[in-house]
């Protein structure tokens, strides 16, 4: 029986390019949570509208989808209803 190892990968970075990789991620987040407009309705429901698309979805408290075009996985829901 032959065993194989994954050699490690090291990857050198300055700390100019770890900065700039900080940034990015940063935007990528901000844009992502500027996406989508979220309410929370009086009976329970969440709305949800993708600002960029113009697609709307209805959903459950649990996060599961009601209706509506726009369908999002449950998780995706829950981390914008935790905001």
């Amino acid at each position: 029986m032959t065993h194989h190892t994954t050699p490690d990968i090291k990857m050198k970075i300055t700390k100019q390019q770890l900065k700039q990789i900080i940034k990015e991620e940063l935007e990528n987040l901000l844009d992502e949570s500027g996406k989508y407009s979220v309410d929370k309705l009086p009976n329970g429901l969440i709305s949800i509208l993708n600002r960029e698309s113009g697609l709307k979805g209805l959903y459950n408290a649990d996060g599961t989808h009601k209706s509506g075009d726009l369908k999002l996985p449950k998780g995706k829901v829950k981390e914008l209803t935790s905001k």
